[in-house]
């Protein structure tokens, strides 16, 4: 069950092993941004924008694998929505 909720069918492991690596270093990179917002303001602004695919993938999930609504797309989701939190707001 835990599969289905992350894992895209069909399988396309070195696909998911890149977009994996590319979501670890922004996450690094995130936290790193956070502490000092307003000198990491381009960053912070190209997170949140990167991320709006989620609502692509909300698509998807809703026409082809709804239970991903309740996996991946729920994390990624989130990741739109920490840098709103620190976003300096000048």
């Amino acid at each position: 069950m835990i599969r289905a909720l992350f894992f895209w069918t069909p399988r396309n492991v070195p696909y998911e092993s890149m977009i994996g690596g590319i979501y670890i270093a922004f996450s690094i990179v995130m936290i790193l941004a956070a502490k000092e917002p307003m000198k990491h303001k381009l960053f912070v602004d190209f997170a949140i924008l990167a991320n709006l695919h989620d609502a692509v993938m909300i698509v998807f999930g809703v026409l082809k694998q709804p239970t991903h609504l309740y996996g991946d797309v729920v994390w990624i989701a989130m990741l739109l929505a920490l840098p709103l939190i620190f976003y300096p707001w000048d």
